[in-house]
């Protein structure tokens, strides 16, 4: 869900080499780990829960990654049509982002991050917006019969 680590106290140090996260868990454990986090991200996208923030990133075009990643969502990927803004994610990961030079691997990866992950969000509004519809639908239909 786009998480930021915010340090509140204490000290940072700099790694001299990545760190690779080399799961081993497979697919179906990926699966099953984004749909909470795609119900928890259609939740937040909605407004319909505030999530503790306890020191905020400012958003910022300009500023740090961080910040640029918070302004890029806020104010222009959430502007974007559902479903259009994942294809248009994945070809910004795959091509801009010369995700293409990571092998199948990579195709794999922002395939399934940048485009899947982000269409399950997406679908996951479509959905919750019909089933609101309904239920307005089903309300009105019951005060008029009254």
């Amino acid at each position: 869900m786009d998480e930021h680590m915010v340090l509140s106290d204490g000290e940072t140090r700099r790694l001299r080499h990545d760190i690779i996260d080399y799961n081993r868990k497979g697919l179906s454990f990926w699966t099953i780990k984004h749909d909470g986090y795609a119900r928890r991200e259609m939740l937040d996208l909605l407004g319909q829960v505030q999530t503790e923030k306890p020191k905020a990133i400012q958003a910022s075009l300009l500023g740090a990654q961080d910040q640029r990643k918070r302004w890029l969502k806020g104010n222009l990927y959430i502007r974007l049509p559902l479903f259009m803004r994942a294809f248009a994610y994945f070809l910004y990961r795959y091509i801009l982002r010369l995700g293409f030079l990571d092998g199948i691997e990579g195709l794999i990866f922002h395939f399934l991050q940048g485009c899947w992950y982000r269409f399950y969000v997406d679908a996951r509004i479509w959905e919750a917006r019909q089933e609101q519809s309904k239920a307005s639908t089903d309300f009105l239909e019951g005060q008029i019969r009254r």
